[in-house]
């Protein structure tokens, strides 16, 4: 669903025509949609991370983040699954695709 609305955004010009450049794309809408469903993503891997590094501390208290870290990169499926989707994403030819891998297994 797009609801259709005008609202005026103050928004830094040179933000918008940087953006536009390294996405390559001509609108300012898709500039801007793009840019917040990234934000969106990026958000619901923080969290799923998250349960898992919560979970693993509530399991191993003494753990440090380094070695939570490595556990959830290494042994978990969630784990695996980000960054499998991290690599098709950097494999892809396209800018927006590679753009949107940095931030999946970060």
């Amino acid at each position: 669903m797009v609801i259709c609305m005008r609202t005026t955004l103050h928004l830094p010009v040179t933000l918008i025509d940087e953006a536009r450049a390294a996405l390559g794309f001509r609108s300012k809408t898709d500039t801007v949609v793009y840019a917040l469903r990234e934000v969106v993503r990026r958000s619901r891997a923080d969290d799923l991370k998250a349960l898992y590094f919560e979970g693993r501390l509530a399991t191993k208290p003494g753990a440090s983040g380094d070695e939570i870290a490595r556990w959830f990169w290494s042994e978990t499926a969630a784990g695996q699954l980000l960054r499998r989707v991290r690599d098709r994403l950097d494999a892809s030819d396209d800018p927006r695709s590679k753009a949107a891998a940095f931030g999946v297994a970060r």
